[in-house]
């Protein structure tokens, strides 16, 4: 029975390991990890089928092929909507591929998550928060080349009064600073969260299913729940790829307008 909750454990798919390693003198100068080869495996499947959908004419009038283009198409022009609404820019549609690559990175990583014995990327709290460190450096210089010193007015709030000044600043800075956490933390706790409870249900049907009697017929009842938290969390990862990119695009926005 321990064996079986050790090897259920619902932060297993969360651990880095070590695969390879190499050391010189004392420092580690070169390591593989489980981590590294989830993202390189992920990032070489997506460029190769990326590159065989994405033909020059796939957004011509012509009948599209294959379903996949169909697909790709469909999360395109959502990604170029997603940018016309909430980037009030006249060169708007120059962040249009960052943003389609952010939304293809995060929901596949999001959804690779949840295929059995693989390894949750951005269920790792400093993955997540370097994409969303990323994105604020970008907006943030975006920012500082639009308005040069101006940028910084957006920290003291149009007719505010000199008064309020002092405690309204250290406000807006700190908010501004916590854009990039709040965007990393709840994709973090988002998808940690829907995996443990994932794991919690497996570990109940393992333990029933090693019964007998009723407690071996009760295990349908969790199955019958695994089947439909597997259906939610596969929403989940779709949703919250789009949040994680709706809020880049409104911080994008803020920067360029001061808003």
């Amino acid at each position: 029975m321990i064996n079986n909750l050790i090897l259920f454990s619902p932060f297993e798919p969360f651990v880095v390991n070590i695969m390879f390693s190499k050391s010189a003198f004392g420092f580690h100068f070169f390591t593989v990890t489980n981590q590294l080869i989830m993202l390189t495996l992920f990032v070489l499947f997506t460029s190769y089928g990326l590159v065989c959908l994405w033909k020059p004419s796939v957004f011509s009038p012509r009948a599209i092929s294959s379903r996949a283009e169909v697909l790709l198409t469909t999360v395109y022009l959502f990604i170029v909507d997603l940018v016309d609404d909430n980037i009030q820019y006249e060169h708007k549609g120059e962040f249009v591929p960052y943003m389609f690559t952010l939304f293809i990175f995060v929901f596949g990583l999001n959804a690779s998550g949840l295929i059995p014995y693989t390894f949750a990327v951005t269920g790792q709290l400093a993955f997540t928060m370097t994409m969303s460190y990323t994105s604020f450096i970008a907006y943030t210089i975006i920012g500082l080349r639009l308005h040069g010193i101006k940028f910084f007015g957006r920290f003291f709030p149009g007719n505010l009064s000199v008064f309020l000044a002092p405690l309204l600043v250290p406000i807006e800075i700190i908010s501004y600073i916590f854009q990039p956490i709040s965007l990393g933390v709840r994709l973090f706790a988002n998808i940690m969260a829907g995996h443990i409870l994932l794991l919690v249900f497996s570990g109940f049907i393992w333990i029933m299913a090693h019964g007998t009697g009723i407690l071996y017929i009760s295990q349908l009842i969790p199955i019958a729940i695994l089947i439909f938290l597997c259906v939610l969390e596969a929403a989940v990862a779709l949703i919250q790829a789009y949040v994680f990119c709706l809020l880049t695009a409104i911080y994008f926005n803020d920067s360029i307008n001061l808003h």
